[in-house]
């Protein structure tokens, strides 16, 4: 199909969410993500601890690079490092257009 002629990026980073996000921002948020990344062909992991977040992001190169540059300019959460980026065969969390984990 055509995923096999676009390079599949994975890309994980962390940010600080800020200190007054309610649980409604943390449904938009997971409700948005699910929504775009879906549209975008983009599947992943966000993971919440009450302070921090950790998201794995997984698509088309493009795709997932324009992610990025849309979450850098979201002003919910600051403090955002990539650390992680890599060229994959394979999808980790094909089935996941964004799940969503508090810990």
């Amino acid at each position: 199909g055509v995923e096999a002629c676009m390079r599949l990026k994975s890309l994980t980073y962390t940010s600080r969410a800020q200190l007054d996000l309610s649980a409604c921002d943390l449904v938009a948020i997971h409700e948005t993500a699910r929504h775009l990344n879906a549209l975008d062909g983009i599947t992943g992991l966000l993971i919440f601890n009450g302070t921090s977040f950790l998201q794995v992001i997984e698509g088309a190169e493009t795709a997932i690079d324009a992610l990025l540059e849309r979450l850098r300019r979201d002003s919910r959460h600051t403090s955002l490092e990539v650390v992680d980026e890599r060229v994959v065969d394979q999808r980790s969390f094909p089935d996941w257009s964004m799940e969503m984990v508090q810990v």
